[in-house]
């Protein structure tokens, strides 16, 4: 038998959780790899004499990311602990 997080099957706490818990999460760890990434990224598609004006707004699209990254660091840590105090509504589930 599948298992889904439709809301039909799961009710107001699947929807719940999988919204406040795992979807907050979920974005806030694509933000900080995309920032991570990023910086790697640049480097592989801006060759080191490129013009100064590119690398300098590459440069800015990096440093953007990064302070995105920092601004949701701590909040990566919070929505860490609510995920796991929270309650599974799987646990309810009949398997």
């Amino acid at each position: 038998m599948a298992i889904s997080l439709n809301e039909s099957e799961t009710g107001d706490k699947g929807e719940v959780f999988r919204d406040v818990h795992m979807k907050g999460m979920q974005d806030t760890l694509g933000l900080m790899n995309d920032a991570a990434v990023m910086c790697h990224m640049m480097d592989d598609l801006i060759p080191e004499d490129a013009d100064a004006d590119l690398r300098q707004y590459a440069q800015v699209l990096v440093d953007w990311r990064a302070d995105q990254y920092k601004a949701k660091e701590d909040r990566l840590n919070d929505q860490w602990t609510e995920f796991l105090d929270a309650e599974r509504p799987w646990e309810e589930w009949a398997w």
